[in-house]
Order: structure tokens, then C-alpha cells, then sequence
């Protein structure tokens, strides 16, 4: 439950009327799921920045509308004074959600893993891995599914 983070599931037991909400179970609702990511964005971008620096990822540069170059990538602290200069990949909008639901996962809201998502970029294989790694040893992380 709760984006698929047993600790962050089991802090928030004391939290959700009995009557409400299962917790440990599969969510069952999209404005539920939705509701949860938007609860932990900030926590998890800042993990996720925590992770690009210590394993020399990139974040994507947002480049102007007229733009026809390749991608730009660049190193990002999380600073909110620079945060509009990438393109970050934030929540999935419902809209996105209700459509992948109906597309490919026959309306299951417990089989959408990406509401709260972001992208790193590495130049090599190496700290990818690393990266991976670190994430995999974390305990209160789960890797449910790699593109």
C-alpha cells in the first residue's frame, strides 16, 4: 500500500480510521492512490535527488518550444529556484491514469506503479547499477519494476 513503501504504510496505520481504508492490501481507488501521491511528492523527489547526486545522475533541461536539438541533461540539488529550469516528471494527471487504467490494466488501479514518478539519466552503466543497487539494499524500498 501507500506507493508500494511498507515503512511509510506502516507509519500511517495510526493515522486512517478502521473503518475507512485497509492498509497492507491493494488500493482500490484511483482518487485514493492519487490523493497518496500527492502526500509523498516532496519526500520522494528529495530521495530521488539524494540518489542523482550521489550517483552522478542527470535530470532533463527544459528547453524552449522551439527547440530542435537533442536533450539536455544537467546536474540538479533540488533547489526550488531552479526547479523550472528541468523537466521533471512530478504526478500523473488523473486524466493520463484513467486512461492507462483503461488501456492496459483492465481498470485494476492496484497494477499502476508510475503516479509519482520521476527519471534520472546516467552516462554510464555503472552507476546506473549503483544506483539500483542502492535502491534494492534500501528497506524501505521496493523495486516492483524496471523500463
Amino acid at each position: 500500500n501507500v506507493l508500494q513503501s511498507r515503512r511509510l504504510g506502516k507509519a500511517m496505520e495510526g493515522c486512517v480510521h478502521r473503518g475507512y481504508a485497509q492498509l497492507g492490501g491493494p488500493v482500490e481507488s484511483l482518487d485514493q492512490l492519487h490523493t497518496q501521491a500527492c502526500l509523498v511528492h516532496d519526500l520522494f523527489l528529495e530521495r530521488v535527488v539524494r540518489l542523482a547526486a550521489t550517483h552522478n545522475a542527470l535530470f532533463r533541461v527544459r528547453m524552449p518550444a522551439d527547440f530542435r536539438g537533442d536533450p539536455v541533461f544537467a546536474p540538479w540539488g533540488g533547489e526550488e529556484e531552479t526547479r523550472a529550469n528541468f523537466k521533471l516528471g512530478g504526478i500523473k494527471k488523473v486524466s493520463g491514469c484513467v486512461r492507462k487504467l483503461d488501456v492496459a490494466y483492465a481498470s485494476d488501479v492496484s497494477r499502476l506503479l508510475d503516479v509519482c514518478r520521476e527519471t534520472l539519466y546516467f552516462d554510464t552503466i555503472t552507476d546506473l547499477r549503483q544506483c539500483l543497487d542502492d535502491i534494492r539494499m534500501d528497506l524501505s524500498l521496493d523495486i516492483v519494476q524496471v523500463k
